[in-house]
This record gives structure tokens, C-alpha cells and sequence, in this order.
């Protein structure tokens, strides 16, 4: 599909990344803060009529966006799931791909990353959350009464292969948890458990 914008939103790291989006001409953006932050500063940046929202661990397959572009022309959907698969070879990061082909197979769980620009810019997502923003996001998307499919295409998801970044990562997450488990109650335990 010849008509894709790239911006990166990076959050002042120190590796490659700001080369390689350069080298692969995206359109680079610095800018501290979480992921809701960041996604909300590229989706306001954005030109574009369809936004696929992706973070550093998740690459998508070729052929996915000219597909994606065609599915939402030929339907009347406002958004795209696609299934994860899980990219691990450790014990530990084999039991978070079991979670994530569970969630896949459920369409109440899983979540759409590919959108009508039009819907994120009207949504946005809630930078008070920093755990499960994007599962936030899909719940008001859906009380919006937006609708959404899953498609056979999976986003590759590249597991930490790391038992101590797993746990310091959930930990992490179960700091956070009050806040989005405060504004959603008990709907939020169907997608999370910690």
C-alpha cells in the first residue's frame, strides 16, 4: 500500500531508534511521558484517514495495511483487531503467548489497533492511565457504539524473554491497576488479571 505516513513518537531513548526511523523516513516526534501521551500526540499529528497504533514490541506483517485499507472499505467498520502472536522462546514469557492466543480467540477481549483516524481524534486516549489505556480506550469505543472485526492477520508481539523484566513489568502494571480498575469496576477484571 503506497500511501503510509510513519511518525514515531519516541520518548528520548538511548538507542537506535531515531536513526532507524530516520533511515526508513518516518516522521520523528520526541516527547516524554506514557504511552497514552505519545499515542494521542501522533494521532493529533497524523494525515492520514486509517491510524494503526503500534508499540516497540509489536510489528505487523507485509501486505497487512493495503488488506486492513480494503476491509474498511469494503465494511462499515470504525476499527480492526487483530490477533496477537506471541514471538518467545523462554519458559516464562510462553505463559504470557498462551494469554495472549486465549484473548485472541475471544472478540469481547481483544482489541482493535488499527482505526479510523477519525474515531481516535474524537476518543483519544485517557493519559491519566497508565496501565490498560488501551483497553480503556476499546470500552469507550464500544459505549460509543463503534463497531469493530477481527481479521486472520496477527501483530507480532515479541515477548521479554527475561523472568525479572516479566515480574518488574507486572509489578509496574499492578501500581497502576486501581486507576483504570476505579474508572471501569468489575469489566475490567474480564481482560486483566494480576
Amino acid at each position: 500500500y503506497p500511501n503510509i505516513e510513519t511518525i514515531v513518537i519516541d520518548n528520548y531513548s538511548t538507542d537506535k531508534t531515531k536513526t532507524i526511523a530516520q533511515q526508513n523516513k518516518a516522521i520523528i516526534y520526541q516527547l516524554q511521558g506514557n504511552a497514552a501521551k505519545a499515542r494521542n500526540y501522533g494521532i493529533k499529528k497524523t494525515n492520514g484517514k486509517y491510524t494503526l497504533l503500534l508499540d516497540v514490541d509489536q510489528k505487523i506483517l507485509p501486505n497487512m495495511i493495503q488488506k486492513s485499507v480494503e476491509t474498511f472499505q469494503k465494511t462499515n467498520i470504525d476499527a480492526i483487531i487483530f490477533p496477537e502472536k506471541s514471538i518467545t522462546n523462554s519458559v516464562w514469557s510462553k505463559t504470557i503467548a498462551l494469554e495472549h492466543t486465549l484473548i485472541a480467540q475471544n472478540s469481547a477481549l481483544a482489541m482493535p489497533r488499527f482505526f479510523k483516524t477519525e474515531v481516535l481524534k474524537k476518543l483519544g486516549e485517557d493519559e491519566n492511565i497508565v496501565f490498560g489505556e488501551d483497553w480503556d480506550l476499546y470500552l469507550r469505543f464500544k459505549k460509543q457504539g463503534f463497531t469493530s472485526n477481527i481479521v486472520k492477520e496477527h501483530i507480532l508481539h515479541t515477548e521479554s524473554n527475561s523472568l525479572s523484566k516479566i515480574l518488574l513489568k507486572n509489578y509496574f502494571y499492578g501500581l497502576y491497576f486501581k486507576t483504570i480498575a476505579k474508572k471501569h469496576g468489575t469489566k475490567i477484571f474480564r481482560r486483566y488479571t494480576v
